[in-house]
């Protein structure tokens, strides 16, 4: 599904060149669930906004799907991310005016398609994540556990091939954590979703199928 090779990212500091990736290689299967390990300042958050297709390597080539997509043109990975990525994040993102329906909504309001579409997909997917009763909440009417619940729905609504999770029972108690992390494992067994997680917690990545490890910029190790 994804092919990464010889992934170099650098930022500029000033007159100084910071290199975050320093040559990383990776795959990415077909149903994949994937756990990426480190520390802080690892990369592990820049290698993730790279495959989200936020941001570009300095070099090195990206496969998606058979496709070279580290040269396109803005518009043209916007419109990839939103047919073909889902992200949820530690920090929720939801719009603070909007009611969950509308947070939802927003992926496919993106697509051009009418209200009258959108209402019956996005109450269908707030029911499947035991949101329903709480459409029309705003965030700052919701527990963290609710508001990562209303963000996962959003990221499903468009049904995407990959689902990219940046921590995101990181803001969550255990129990809460412990149920979003469900979700995730049961996308991917019931509708076969790829699914990668950036995480620090061992306890995540034990229940995924692959765990990389990576610290400098390097990929320590790939295994099963």
């Amino acid at each position: 599904m994804i092919e990464l090779r010889d992934i170099v990212k650098s930022y500029q500091m000033g007159e100084a060149t910071q290199t975050v990736l320093h040559g990383v290689s990776l795959d990415i299967y077909k149903n994949d669930l994937l756990a990426i390990m480190g520390a802080s300042g690892s990369g592990k958050s820049t290698l993730m906004n790279i495959i989200g297709l936020l941001d570009r390597p300095n070099s090195g080539s990206y496969h998606l799907h058979g496709r070279e997509v580290s040269t396109l043109q803005n518009v043209e990975l916007a419109q990839l991310r939103n047919e073909t990525i889902g992200f949820v994040f530690q920090q929720f993102f939801l719009l603070p005016r909007l009611t969950a329906e509308q947070n939802v909504g927003l992926p496919l309001t993106y697509r051009q398609m009418s209200q009258r579409e959108i209402k019956p997909l996005v109450m269908a997917m707030l029911d499947r994540v035991g949101m329903a009763d709480r459409a029309h909440h705003r965030p700052s009417e919701l527990s963290g556990g609710q508001q990562q619940r209303v963000a996962i729905a959003r990221a499903l609504i468009g049904k995407p091939a990959l689902i990219l999770a940046d921590e995101p029972t990181g803001a969550l108690d255990t129990k809460t954590g412990d149920e979003v992390m469900e979700l995730f494992l049961n996308l991917n067994r019931d509708e076969n979703t790829t699914v990668v997680i950036i995480t620090h917690d061992p306890d995540i990545a034990k229940q995924c199928r692959r765990c990389i490890h990576i610290s400098d910029g390097n990929i320590l190790n790939d295994g099963d």
